[in-house]
């Protein structure tokens, strides 16, 4: 049992190699720098939460048991969406003090 569980192991490692050597190749190829295989996964999940997709599936698919894991440690909000952020909540404020002093 042990053995099989090993051997099960061992291609699965095999597996990742392979794929992040075919991936540091594509970045070569590319002439871009060279980024980590792992910060796919903080890209991914980035891009995912921006795109709407729910925090619980997102947190799932990166195999997380809590979705605080996901978002303190994997998303990476644009300056745009910080900006746009702050632009909502000022003009919600900006128009209840308009509507006060009327």
């Amino acid at each position: 049992m042990m053995i099989s569980i090993l051997l099960q192991v061992t291609r699965i490692l095999l597996n990742l190699e392979y794929i992040e050597k075919y991936y540091y190749s594509i970045l070569s190829s590319l002439n871009l720098s060279k980024l980590s295989f792992h910060s796919l996964r903080h890209t991914f999940a980035t891009q995912a939460i921006e795109l709407g997709t729910d925090y619980k599936t997102v947190a799932e698919i990166l195999g997380h048991s809590s979705i605080n894991t996901t978002l303190n440690l994997y998303v990476h909000p644009k300056m745009e969406y910080k900006r746009k952020c702050l632009n909502l909540i000022y003009n919600e404020l900006s128009s209840s003090l308009k509507k006060k002093k009327r």
